[in-house]
């Protein structure tokens, strides 16, 4: 709220009045833009953010089209709709709806380019690629790096990649242009404490997190001694260097630990206890009601678009970001991004299910 603010009044992103590179440029720009029109206030953020929830559902159910048909798009944007998650983070002033639309309209113009090649469509691609790492810098990997490397794999086409990546840059390059004009250092995402969170839940077990035993094992422990009163970037590479060295230290550790966020904690279907307080069981009912069934229906779903090869930028996307979150930490929040596409795969199983009581093949027609 408070770097929007700064965009309202001076154009500028400011955090306690210093110039911040602390979060990416995205949404607190667009929310600048928005309380510059109509002021600074909640109705300025819930219109936002219904905004961008609605085009977030146009792209899943344009990205759904292209792919499996009319019927599977319709049906997985009715769901998204009611999907309590998008819906209580639409209510707040946080990025989490910005980063749906954003990734929605990466995906949705990346699956309409393979299956219409050309220059333009593959700089639209880019561009909207370039927006999505402007909004949340984890995408990264799969926008910069998966993204051209499905377009070659899918279309045999180098230069179609070499178009999307121009046009990411294009875009993308201005951030950390920006940031070294004010800062006089490269930082091509965000200042974030990313390394304090990694060190943090290298040391503490994640199913501690926000408990009193996470404070009392973080007084305990000599490196958050040794980081008490540093300045903010001071520490942030202090925890950098304390996390490598950890984690060479216990290779095999660090591994079984991604591997157990990669392949387990991501899917959770409900909240940890200590994180649901008094609502738990209403939260697990919410949870066996909804992702109880998305999430195994989705993997389904993924199995059953083999022969569609263009869901293969889909299928990319959530293992991609799955992956990179399981490398610092996995929380529910942040598997958001990945669900309008769960859902996506989980209506296409739910229609070939209902096909084969028909005695229809399984498995999706190929696109």
């Amino acid at each position: 709220m408070e770097a929007a603010t700064s965009v309202s009044r001076s154009w500028t992103l400011e955090v306690f009045a210093q110039r911040s590179a602390y979060r990416e440029p995205g949404y607190p720009v667009l929310l600048g833009i928005m309380f510059k029109v109509f002021g600074r206030g909640y109705p300025a953020v819930l219109l936002t953010n219904c905004g961008l929830a609605a085009a977030a559902l146009l792209f899943l159910a344009l990205a759904g089209r292209e792919l499996f048909g009319e019927t599977v798009s319709l049906l997985a944007a009715a769901i998204s709709a009611c999907y309590p998650p998008f819906i209580y983070y639409a209510a707040l002033p946080a990025r989490e709806t910005a980063i749906l639309a954003a990734s929605a309209a990466a995906l949705w113009t990346l699956v309409r380019a393979l299956a219409r090649p050309g220059a333009a469509a593959f700089a639209w691609a880019g561009l909207a690629a370039a927006f999505c790492g402007l909004t949340n810098v984890t995408l990264l990997p799969f926008a910069l790096v998966l993204a051209p490397a499905a377009v070659v794999l899918l279309r045999r086409r180098w230069l179609w990649s070499g178009v999307y990546l121009a046009a990411f840059l294009a875009v993308y390059s201005v951030w950390p242009l920006r940031n070294y004009i004010a800062f006089r250092a490269w930082i091509p995402g965000t200042t974030m404490t990313s390394g304090t969170i990694l060190f943090n839940y290298l040391v503490v077990p994640q199913e501690l997190g926000g408990t009193p035993e996470e404070e009392r094992l973080r007084k305990e422990d000599p490196v958050f001694q040794a980081a008490a009163g540093m300045p903010r970037e001071q520490a942030e590479l202090h925890f950098r260097k304390a996390s490598a060295a950890w984690i060479g230290s216990h290779p095999w550790a660090y591994l079984k630990l991604v591997a157990w966020r990669f392949f387990w904690d991501e899917w959770r279907l409900w909240p940890r206890p200590q994180a649901a307080g008094d609502s738990y069981r209403k939260l697990r009912w919410v949870g066996l009601l909804t992702d109880g069934w998305l999430i195994p229906l989705g993997l389904l779903g993924m199995l059953l678009a083999r022969k569609v090869p263009r869901s293969l930028c889909l299928v990319l996307f959530v293992f991609a970001l799955a992956l990179t979150h399981s490398l610092i930490l996995t929380m529910l929040r942040y598997r958001l991004p990945i669900m309008p596409w769960m859902i996506l795969f989980a209506s296409l199983a739910v229609s070939r299910l209902w096909a084969l009581r028909r005695g229809e093949p399984l498995q999706a027609p190929s696109s």
